[in-house]
């Protein structure tokens, strides 16, 4: 089993709380699946204020975690 990470620019109010999002966009993402290993620091959406980190208005990544069969 292998995972794909796919990366997507949104602004930080639209993330929904559980989702996980990053400061890293999708070449990062890529490029560290193509090495087998992450070393970026990724965020879970809390109920918390969104005014908090990141800025409402700031733009993050929402992170989604596929899984691929071989």
């Amino acid at each position: 089993m292998s995972v794909k990470i796919k990366a997507e620019l949104v602004t930080a109010r639209d993330l929904l709380p559980g989702e996980l999002f990053s400061t890293a966009g999708p070449a990062y993402w890529d490029i560290a699946m193509d090495k087998g290993s992450v070393v970026e620091c990724f965020y879970i959406r809390t109920r918390a204020h969104a005014d908090l980190f990141p800025g409402a208005n700031d733009t993050v990544y929402r992170i989604t975690i596929e899984r691929s069969e071989p």
